[in-house]
């Protein structure tokens, strides 16, 4: 589990702002490790939820302002968040015709969740950064429609 979580953390940290990537990367890195492995050692699941609820809040205070006007971020995060709930309604509803839910179906369906997401996330990803899509504008209009408004409604 915690090569996975090093991983994870990895790609996270990837999003940070560069200069304190460079300055503080790797000590970040090592420390997440180490809270890691002490919160399994501690408290097993329950800590390691705790050390990512930490790494979580962090990414929102200090990733999340330095990116969120960044295309090239905010495009794969809105497209992976629509997928989410796409099939996330599309789950709910194949659940809500059993009875018995049966046995593996919570995770797998979680599991597909979780891999469309970031297939999306990815894809959108690789075609706004390779210059394939250039996005001028991160405004919804409705086929001309009304008033775009902006993605801060969304």
């Amino acid at each position: 589990m915690s090569g996975l979580s090093m991983k994870v953390y990895n790609g996270i940290l990837l999003l940070y702002p560069p200069d304190l990537r460079r300055d503080f990367g790797t000590d970040m890195i090592e420390l997440f490790g180490e809270d890691l492995d002490d919160a399994w050692r501690r408290h097993r699941f329950t800590g390691v939820f705790r050390v990512w609820w930490c790494a979580v809040c962090e990414f929102w205070s200090i990733a999340w302002p330095a990116q969120r006007t960044s295309p090239a971020f905010v495009v794969p995060a809105i497209a992976a968040a629509f997928n989410a709930l796409s099939l996330s309604a599309t789950f709910a509803g194949e659940l809500s015709h059993h009875t018995v839910i049966p046995s593996g179906m919570l995770g797998d369906g979680l599991a597909e969740i979780v891999c469309a997401c970031t297939v999306t996330a990815l894809t959108t990803s690789v075609v706004v950064r390779t210059g394939k899509v250039h996005v001028v504008s991160l405004e919804l209009n409705s086929a001309g429609v009304g008033t775009p408004c902006s993605k801060s409604v969304i």
